[in-house]
């Protein structure tokens, strides 16, 4: 498999917390309107409170610390109900994040509507997308239903990502008409769409696991995830936090209590920078 970083490098000087600056009482309001959950923004404050004023690995060992606070572990079959009829759920629908379309149903049973995102396989079914494979952990507690790696998603564009990287594909063998992708070498690219949300899952589940088993024997550690932090940090700054990511982060804490803390405080991205996240 060759690396995934392009040839061009980008400059974190420009991923600064003003790449993510925003009208926050506005977003608030919308943000309300949409979900009628109100953002705590004194109780979230706290909650990094031990992470204020670090940089590098002592704020990534810091968040580390504060992400297995509380935590809340459930079983699996817990976590997808979660995921369906809250974290992902929007008026009675459910976000397939690979195909950027909302799809009616109930429970687990979430279908759609004949080929809608054009990639060939019609009336297809939601099922759960494990950001970080679970076959790399061994479908291990609590790793296997953490809900901030855990996305909804067309069963077809799930299989064709399999247990692969992501990165960025010149040639696809198969597509979304939202622009997920796979291409040779096996990689996988998410929709323009979807980019940011799983730059800050990856991003999340090392920070939250990198000193458990997560590794599987035959897997290459540079490149699933190491070569590629550079290509995550460009799609966290291109595809900023929304509603809906603010929307599930909300939804998980008020259920397994803990935060994903690069939805919350963008800005941790690049104090982290990729020295503090490598090895």
């Amino acid at each position: 498999m060759k690396k995934l970083i392009g040839a061009t490098a980008i400059s974190l000087q420009l991923l600064t917390p003003t790449a993510f600056a925003a009208d926050q009482s506005e977003q608030e309001n919308h943000f309300r309107e949409l979900y009628g959950i109100e953002v705590q923004n004194e109780s979230v404050s706290s909650y990094y409170a031990d992470a204020e004023g670090l940089k590098g690995r002592q704020l990534f060992d810091a968040l580390h610390e504060i992400t297995g606070r509380n935590y809340r572990s459930f079983s699996y079959g817990e976590a997808r109900d979660i995921l369906y009829n809250k974290a992902d759920n929007q008026n009675g629908k459910v976000y397939a994040h690979y195909s950027d379309l909302w799809v009616t149903g109930r429970g687990r049973d979430w279908k759609e509507q004949g080929d809608a995102n054009r990639d060939g396989t019609g009336n297809d079914f939601i099922n759960c997308e494990h950001i970080w494979p679970q076959s790399k952990f061994g479908k291990s507690l609590p790793m296997v239903s953490d809900i901030h790696h855990l996305f909804s998603t067309f069963s077809k564009p799930n299989g064709m990502r399999s247990h692969y990287a992501f990165g960025e594909v010149n040639r696809s063998l198969y597509s979304t008409s939202a622009g997920s992708k796979l291409g040779e070498g096996e990689i996988f690219e998410p929709a323009d769409t979807a980019k940011g949300n799983v730059a800050r899952a990856m991003l999340y589940f090392y920070t939250r696991y990198h000193n458990r088993n997560i590794w599987a024997q035959n897997t290459s550690k540079d490149e699933f995830f190491f070569d590629n932090l550079e290509t995550f940090m460009r799609w966290h700054a291109a595809d900023p936090v929304d509603e809906k990511e603010k929307h599930r982060n909300e939804v998980i804490y008020q259920n397994q209590r803990n935060r994903n803390p690069f939805i919350d405080r963008p800005e941790f991205v690049t104090q982290i920078g990729i020295d503090g996240f490598a090895r």
